[in-house]
């Protein structure tokens, strides 16, 4: 009984200080920018080539949290592969097919509720690069969504239509020094 009590308790310990979700889902916001031209903040890469590549379903799109004063690199990559043609290479994993989700936009209460994080705002909070590797680790095997303000779909250019764009990804790699070895020809090819 004692261990029943106990479990229930740190149970509700872990649902009362947990990251922002909503079941298992951590939010993300950003406000991207063209990943060429940010310095400090979140950039945004896609390669409208990869259209035409028969290996994706999807083009794949990576987001940077930047800041070059604190020597801060963080990458969340959302990729959807062809399975047929992503077999023929390697093993399928499940972040091979990840989402993207139109949702009514009353769904963006659903996400404030949750308490998203505000990828800008965290990043301003770091004090070293070390505090921003170790909370990127605890983001490793989570299912995240990020809401970024200025994609095309929703933004208050296109006059905030009546759906939003959710774009599932996993965290990519950081510019921690074990790090760059492995991930150096993947992302530090778009540094700006």
């Amino acid at each position: 009984m004692k261990k029943l009590l106990l479990i229930l308790f740190v149970n509700v310990i872990a649902w009362q200080t947990g990251p922002a979700q909503t079941k298992s889902d951590l939010y993300l916001i950003c406000n991207s920018l063209p990943i060429d031209s940010v310095t400090e903040g979140v950039g945004r890469y896609e390669d409208i080539r990869d259209d035409n590549d028969s290996i994706y379903d999807h083009r794949p799109i990576s987001f940077l949290m930047v800041s070059r004063s604190k020597d801060i690199r963080i990458w969340f990559d959302h990729y959807c592969f062809n399975t047929n043609e992503r077999r023929k290479i390697v093993a399928i994993d499940r972040t091979d097919q990840l989402k993207i989700i139109y949702k009514p936009r009353s769904f963006l209460k659903t996400i404030e509720q949750a308490k998203p994080i505000r990828l800008e705002d965290r990043l301003e909070a770091f004090e070293i690069n070390e505090e921003a590797w170790l909370w990127a680790k605890t983001l490793a095997g989570k299912i995240l969504y990020l809401f970024d303000r200025n994609d095309p779909v929703n933004s208050a250019e296109n006059g905030y239509g009546p759906t939003i764009k959710l774009i599932q990804v996993n965290l990519g790699s950081t510019n921690k020094r074990e790090q760059e070895l492995f991930f150096h020809e993947i992302h530090n090819r778009f540094l700006p």
